[in-house]
């Protein structure tokens, strides 16, 4: 048990009792009512309410203590283990190091010269405070998972048995139930059998091979722990058989992996059964393995008189029945016609996706006569022995069957391509086979799961189109400044700007896509789909071409055009040069009566008096400013495309999700901030633009949306043909 309140109780009772003996009690060396008296319980009545909260506060929750996850400082460092970031990082630095040592050298000593490592460090900053309050909020989510599916116990109080309880509230001293296929939640000492035999899979904490069975009777106080058959540790799994235990104080056991274990289920139809128990008194079990598929009970009347009940599968019960009994209760040998009869009707039940249950009985138990359960008595034996169940399941009297709705155990759901079971009325076996848990038992549920995770995989999708045709788009526009030898369009540090800041909220609202209108109606994706398509990398590269193609194209646009489509763009008085002299701007230097006009940008004026040639650098800053705009316009239309990988705007509106919205608000409203605050625009080396200028960005980045458009309208034709192989495809999985 965890422990707590060390100092609860000085004077309490069962603290001074069970210290009495001191710490080395050895249960398993005790007799049964010794144990349940040093632990002042009773199996039938179990703890009182009062009980339970005074041992709570003696020795805590039945948990073993937690380890503290990284420290905050820990977590921070985590985010600079990143190769990327650490190259970041050490840009950063060296750009320092480089502007610090320029203006040693007689350079300017201002602000500006650590634009580009002040930007970086703040950035990386960001980037960790992100990083940091994402892990955090997966830790929870994790543990709040973990809490969902902790184990649970049945336990006994106040002569109630009570389901289901968590077994973390288990305190020294609980009654507690186990079934096959349940996990062990405490060290225990088992008080009595109710099935005639149980074993016990504890491989993980003794390394034995196979599954040991338990009793009651006490051993010896110094054996080990191989030979404490009447203890049970923590961890360990439940693998036949039924027993009623306490819990100790100490635990000792270790959780461990589970082996498939069986377990069988009841369903309404069987509600006979429980009329038998109170007409019948249950002696022995025979339990049930998948050698001969089925499972009985001896029981004793009140006369006396001795009964086998069997219950398995319907083929190998006819093979061990020799009679079989009418409705009229008569008794009548079982012919081959009979059988074929039976075995008809459970062909005809089988189709309804039903597990058939056939039931026998057997009155001639010549070993069992005198049998009451005793451990001492011959006949127990037999019991201990499941190579002997055959052998006294024979001459049955087979009396029907029944179709029964239950799922499948562990080795199933292993074989299963999904395993799913019940996260309420399933066993911990069960669960821990299984690749899903309903944890509320309702088959809906998978459905709704289904289309939770299709929408989930679909968003992933989004995201990494988004991400992916922008930095393609970025990548295109670096390489066709270069390849056409035009000034610099794009700095360091807008570049950074946009990929860790503006592109941001976007690609985070797009986790928040409602899911297709069509999501469930488009046949299973393979295991082995690969994440990008041929047809899928094709649209990046256009999309990505596109964003390239319009950066570097509005940079050429201001220097060459006074106007575009009708809009004016010589406001602000800046001289025009050829195409020839923007891509040969490097030989400036070489022509003879080059001059150009000074312009004004916001509340600045430029001019170029003194050096002419200032022009392609200086003076690009308002066509920069143009290409930074469009860069970030044309992402945050990019981003609406992604809302759906194949639907159309028109049927997948933008407000479909509003979170996306206002994602492009934040984005925009960011790069409005460094564009219009006087100090942030010297930063990143930009001015403010006119209501024109804003009008040549959005008429050149508008027609992103227009390009992906028609190739989700491509798309959509070409699955079409999807459609018949997907048809072809169900038809192939119904064969």
């Amino acid at each position: 048990m965890g422990k707590g309140g060390q100092n609860y109780g000085k004077g309490e009772n069962l603290s001074a009792k069970m210290e009495s003996k001191g710490e080395n009690y050895a249960p398993w060396s005790k007799d049964v009512g010794e144990c349940e008296e040093k632990y002042q319980v009773s199996r039938e009545q179990g703890l009182s309410s009062a009980d339970v909260e005074k041992r709570r506060l003696i020795y805590g929750l039945n948990e073993l203590e937690k380890h503290e996850g990284p420290s905050l400082f820990r977590l921070i460092l985590d985010q600079f283990n990143d190769t990327l970031v650490r190259i970041l990082l050490v840009a950063a630095v060296i750009s320092f190091v480089l502007a610090w040592y320029d203006g040693e050298e007689g350079g300017e000593m201002e602000i500006t010269a650590f634009v580009e490592p002040i930007v970086i460090f703040l950035i990386l900053i960001v980037n960790a405070t992100v990083g940091v309050w994402q892990e955090n909020n997966a830790e929870k989510a994790l543990e709040a998972l973990k809490e969902i599916q902790s184990e649970h116990a049945t336990v006994v109080r106040e002569g109630r048995k009570i389901s289901n309880l968590p077994a973390k509230e288990l305190v020294p001293g609980d009654i507690v139930e186990l079934r096959v296929g349940d996990k062990v939640p405490a060290d225990m000492r088992i008080l009595k059998l109710i099935s005639s035999t149980l074993r016990v899979e504890q491989g993980s904490l003794t390394g034995e091979s196979e599954a040991v069975s338990k009793t009651t009777k006490p051993v010896s106080e110094d054996v080990d722990i191989q030979g404490k058959k009447c203890m049970l540790f923590a961890g360990t799994t439940i693998v036949n058989g039924n027993c009623i235990c306490l819990v100790l104080v100490e635990k000792m056991g270790l959780p461990s992996g589970l082996p498939p274990g069986t377990s069988l289920g009841y369903d309404g139809v069987l509600k006979c059964s429980y009329t038998w128990n109170r007409i019948e008194k249950r002696i022995a079990t025979l339990e049930f393995d998948h050698d001969r598929k089925s499972m009985g009970v001896i029981t004793c009347s009140s006369s006396g008189k001795k009964s086998l009940l069997v219950k398995g599968a319907v083929e190998n019960l006819l093979e061990r029945s020799s009679f079989v009994q009418l409705r009229d209760g008569s008794i009548v040998e079982l012919d081959q016609k009979s059988r074929e009869t039976i075995l008809e009707s459970l062909r005809e039940m089988s189709t309804s996706a039903l597990r058939i249950l056939g039931f026998a009985y057997k009155e001639d138990l010549r070993d069992f006569a005198t049998y009451n359960g005793d451990e001492d008595h011959p006949a127990h034996e037999l019991l201990l022995n499941p190579a002997n169940y055959s052998s006294i399941e024979s001459n049955l009297i087979f009396v029907g069957l029944a179709g029964l709705r239950v799922m499948n155990d562990a080795p199933a759901l292993k074989l299963a391509d999904i395993g799913i079971s019940m996260g309420i009325a399933g066993t911990e076996v069960a669960k821990e086979a299984s690749d899903m848990v309903l944890a509320d038992d309702n088959f809906n549920t998978i459905v709704a799961a289904v289309g939770e995770g299709r929408s989930i995989y679909n968003n992933m999708k989004a995201f990494i189109r988004y991400m992916i045709s922008s930095n393609i788009g970025e990548v295109a526009s670096i390489f066709l400044t270069a390849a056409l030898g035009i000034p610099e369009g794009l700095i360091p540090v807008q570049l950074l700007w946009v990929n860790l800041v503006t592109d941001g909220p976007p690609a985070t609202a797009l986790g928040f896509n409602p899911p297709d209108k069509d999501i469930m109606k488009k046949p299973p994706r393979r295991s082995n789909d690969s994440l990008i398509s041929a047809w899928i990398l094709f649209r990046y590269l256009v999309i990505g071409s596109y964003v390239g193609i319009a950066t570097v194209g509005i940079f050429i646009i201001w220097y060459t055009r006074a106007s575009f489509f009708g809009i004016d763009l010589s406001g602000d008085g800046h001289s025009l040069v050829t195409y020839s002299q923007l891509s040969n701007w490097g030989q400036c230097h070489t022509w003879t009566n080059f001059s150009v006009s000074p312009f004004t940008a916001g509340a600045r004026v430029f001019t170029f008096d003194a050096n002419p040639c200032d022009y392609f650098q200086t003076g690009k800053i308002k066509a920069m400013t143009l290409s930074l705009s469009v860069l970030v316009s044309i992402e945050m239309f990019n981003s609406l495309n992604a809302l759906s990988e194949d639907g159309s705007l028109m049927s997948m509106p933008p407000w479909v999700n509003p979170w996306l919205l206002l994602a492009m608000s934040v984005s925009f409203g960011l790069h409005f901030l460094i564009l219009y605050v006087p100090f942030l625009a010297q930063i990143f080396g930009i001015v403010p633009l006119s209501l024109n200028e804003w009008g040549l960005v959005l008429m050149v980045s508008l027609p992103v949306i227009i390009i992906d458009e028609f190739l989700k309208f491509v798309g959509r034709c070409k699955s079409g043909v999807g459609k018949s192989n997907a048809r072809r495809y169900s038809k192939h999985k119904s064969e």
